[in-house]
């Protein structure tokens, strides 16, 4: 039977290698030099060569094989993107590519990849409502019937689950999540859970310490095995400023990017979506009217290479329900119900509305 082989002598390396192949369900060969892999090399279903091993490969002379894999950590080798190029082999960032990674490894082994889709939200300044259109989006997809997880990715926004008034409901929230690696199997019945879906929320209190923030690799645990265990995974990116935003997105299927119709929110809108726009491949475009004013819907879309999908008026009922933790969007008649409903039939699930 074709199995994969993975070369690394990188502890680290090897320690979270091994956690993305347990959640694919793949016990790799392994060699701790690009040498001592010479006798699977062409046996293997998929290769994967650590950072450390990989500038060994042409020293070696191996022969050119397909389903290669170049492996590092966050901060990346010197010259390893070259050798990438050279030898048409993809370099994949652990944690953060490791859905990613899952997929190959299945693809590769003729495995099953059935997982969720994975939809990130960002505001294009602050005060937009991302996280009302993130809650919202989850929202109507679980009452359309789908299995839906909202992750609160904004470590000073006092947790989502007050906006949907959760803050009672019982189970895990980020902190019980921190020390999360790997496949965490099935995390329905220990989320809190209302209106249908589940969340992960941050916690309250004072300023938390960097130490008691989610890191990227708690963050790809629990969305790699939440997109096992749900249809849908929506991130709530909150303050785009923060660190765990592109490593979020690299995570994402697709991202939505709700800009103020407005001179400034479009110029911060702008700022923000060319700082993050390489971290996801496939980005949309929502506009936020504001309340008296605001510039013509084509001409805020302007400039942005996102397409525009739809614009939200301003609903100060919105703000209302927020202070009651009414969940946003249970009226299905709402204009942002309405708006939610585009997103998920043209992003998330364009073949069910196709059928």
């Amino acid at each position: 039977m074709r199995s994969a082989l993975l070369v690394t002598a990188d502890d680290a390396l090897l320690d979270q290698t091994l956690a993305v192949c347990a959640a694919a369900g793949v016990e790799p060969e392994l060699a701790a030099d690009v040498g001592a892999a010479r006798a699977r090399w062409a046996a293997a279903a998929v290769v994967m060569i650590g950072a450390d091993q990989a500038h060994r490969l042409t020293e070696q002379e191996l022969p050119r094989r397909s389903q290669l894999l170049l492996l590092d950590l966050a901060d990346p080798v010197p010259g390893l993107a070259e050798l990438s190029r050279r030898l048409r082999a993809p370099v994949l960032r652990l944690p953060a590519d490791a859905i990613r990674l899952t997929a190959t490894l299945a693809d590769a082994l003729g495995r099953s990849t059935a997982r969720g889709r994975v939809l990130a939200v960002a505001g294009g300044s602050g005060g937009v409502g991302a996280s009302t259109l993130s809650t919202a989006l989850a929202v109507v997809a679980a009452r359309a019937g789908r299995r839906t997880l909202l992750v609160d990715l904004d470590p000073l926004g006092g947790g989502i689950d007050l906006l949907v008034g959760a803050e009672r409901e019982p189970g895990w929230r980020w902190p019980r999540l921190l020390g999360a690696r790997g496949h965490l199997g099935d995390l329905r019945g220990q989320l809190p859970r209302l209106e249908g879906m589940d969340l992960v929320a941050m916690s309250r209190g004072v300023v938390p310490a960097r130490s008691q923030l989610p890191t990227p690799e708690a963050m790809a645990a629990v969305v790699s095995s939440g997109s096992r265990s749900h249809e849908l995974v929506v991130l709530d990116l909150g303050r785009t400023a923060s660190e765990l935003s592109p490593a979020a997105l690299r995570l994402a299927d697709s991202a939505l990017l709700l800009v103020s119709a407005d001179v400034r929110g479009v110029a911060a809108g702008r700022e923000t979506h060319g700082r993050l726009a390489s971290s996801c491949g496939d980005w949309h475009l929502l506009l936020r009217r504001p309340r008296a004013g605001g510039l013509p819907a084509a001409d805020a879309a302007d400039g942005f290479e996102a397409a525009l999908l739809a614009a939200i008026e301003d609903d100060p009922a919105l703000a209302l329900a927020a202070q009651r933790g009414t969940p946003p969007a249970r009226a299905a008649r709402s204009q942002l119900a309405r708006a939610c409903r585009t997103v998920l039939s043209t992003v998330v699930w364009p073949e069910a509305s196709a059928a």
